[in-house]
């Protein structure tokens, strides 16, 4: 069998591209005298068939010699099905064949699936502590590169370390093709410009039992950080557990955005409400087919509850021939609904319109109110003081006020306000007050969660019956429907983007 070499390459570090040079010199039990690959082993020097570059290049892709890491690149030579022991004479040069392809038992296992030339890069999180083990196993199978992370947000919910990736690998087949030390300086200056921001300690630490939950990265952070701004926090633990029956009985649908947040609003829900009492809306559409097949069918005691309460019937319809029988989807409402604000109908507005409804008319209207997520550690509020004999605390619907009065002047949770405290109340206030406690059968509707206002569902002063929906609350990425629990006349106490607390009265029926 004769062949010839078609390009020489090398490379100064092991784990990247190897770049094509004129020539090479080849060192008796060394290999390539320059190649990061060179060295006292029994994998000295790298062969790759053009052939395979040229298909590579028949696909669209823009490789050439040394982009699969060879050093020589040969034609009319069958590498692949030479045995091990085969000698090689090139110029004055022997080499032998001591290895074919990876030195695994299932070699190039992905790319036996998807090509030699597609570029594999693998992606994982640490949140379960066992992202180290998972990347190796992910070199083992064939990946050609691996995402990684620099302290001080590498680990938890972000990519493992890439310091700690470098102390696994040492010793091994593979290099991260990094200078170790560079990283090391970097991670110092990097340190120091993240010092003033707020990392959720729920971000940073690893779990086993989110391998049961399972709670991905980036939805575990983007609501805890809702939690904690909402003093829900103690809820965490709780949401953690209730993820296994959100996630078992819903059908095992892939945890990525929107479905991982229907499975974090439906696990919320169970812990807010009770045990399946209320089923979110997104969640509920997934069980019954709105969003195409889960996995795995969901629990039909769930399909059941979920058609029960939304008052949906289980389809098997396509997405596509639901969105289009639908008034409220597509381009011509997003028109609608822009046109009605006074918004520019283009492209781009269209789609945040249709994708959003509310939520994206208010951000084209005032893009800065957009909560950006980031939380500043400079800006944040400071603990509260100590508490004191002096003053006292007020809770008006569930809100709690820090109050002292001193020197003609009132302290409400730390804010002067000029006062004048005369004691009892004006003749008229008395009466006032108690025909409003009455109400004529009047009833109270108070916020059940924290939350934003997102719209109001009713005017003020309108006739409604017992179970209209009068406004509709933002809690976690969940819209909750605030419904009258009796007929009369209702009266609104908020108003849109308002936020609220649990127990904040919201409206009354009289």
């Amino acid at each position: 069998m004769r062949g010839q070499v078609v390009a020489v390459s090398l490379s100064e570090r092991r784990g990247v591209s190897k770049h094509p040079v004129e020539a090479i010199e080849l060192r008796a039990d060394w290999g390539v005298v320059g190649d990061a690959h060179a060295g006292p082993w029994h994998r000295q020097v790298a062969l790759l068939a053009w052939e395979d570059v040229l298909e590579a290049q028949a696909r669209g892709l823009k490789v050439g010699a040394g982009s699969f890491a060879e050093n020589l690149a040969t034609r009319g030579l069958t590498l692949m099905t030479l045995p091990v022991g085969t000698r090689l004479q090139i110029g004055g040069a022997c080499l032998e064949i001591t290895q074919i392809g990876k030195p695994h038992d299932e070699p190039d296992v992905i790319h036996k699936l998807v090509g030699d030339s597609v570029h594999i890069k693998f992606h994982s999180h640490e949140t379960a502590g066992n992202g180290i083990t998972c990347y190796l196993a992910a070199l083992e199978g064939g990946a050609d590169g691996l995402d990684l992370s620099m302290a001080p947000v590498s680990g938890g919910t972000c990519q493992p370390d890439i310091i700690t990736m470098w102390h696994a690998l040492r010793g091994s087949d593979y290099d991260l093709g990094v200078d170790i030390d560079k990283i090391r300086h970097a991670e110092t200056f990097f340190k120091e410009a993240m010092a003033d921001y707020f990392l959720p300690p729920e971000a940073m630490a690893t779990s086993p039992e989110i391998i049961w939950s399972p709670m991905p990265g980036g939805a575990l952070t983007a609501n805890t950080q809702m939690m904690r701004d909402n003093n829900m926090m103690d809820k965490y633990d709780d949401m953690i557990t209730e993820m296994y029956d959100a996630v078992r009985l819903g059908g095992f649908g892939t945890s990525v955005t929107p479905v991982s947040q229907f499975y974090v609003q439906q696990a919320m829900n169970n812990v807010m409400f009770g045990k399946w009492k209320k089923i979110a809306p997104g969640y509920g559409k997934m069980v019954l087919g709105y969003f195409g097949h889960t996995p795995v069918a969901p629990d039909p005691e769930i399909v059941k509850i979920a058609g029960e309460q939304l008052g949906l019937a289980p389809t098997t319809t396509p997405v596509l021939k639901l969105n289009d029988a639908d008034s409220k989807k597509g381009r011509a409402a997003a028109e609608k609904m822009l046109k009605a604000a006074n918004l520019p109908v283009t492209d781009e507005n269209v789609f945040i319109a249709a994708s959003c409804f509310e939520k994206g008319i208010a951000f084209l209207k005032d893009p800065a109110s957009a909560p950006d997520g980031i939380r500043k550690i400079s800006s944040m509020p400071k603990a509260a003081p100590a508490a004191s004999s002096e003053g006292c605390t007020v809770t008006v619907n569930g809100k709690a006020y820090g109050v002292v009065l001193k020197n003609g002047k009132a302290i409400v949770n730390g804010k002067e306000y000029a006062v004048d405290v005369t004691d009892g109340l004006p003749a008229a206030a008395a009466p006032a007050a108690a025909a409003s406690a009455a109400g004529a059968g009047g009833e109270t509707i108070a916020a059940p969660v924290p939350g934003i206002v997102l719209r109001l569902s009713v005017a003020n002063g309108a006739a409604v019956q017992a179970d209209d929906e009068l406004l509709v609350i933002e809690a976690m990425k969940m819209e909750i429907p605030i419904k009258a629990s009796v007929g009369g006349t209702v009266t609104l106490h908020v108003s849109p983007a308002d936020r609220v607390n649990t127990g904040d009265t919201l409206a009354s029926v009289s």
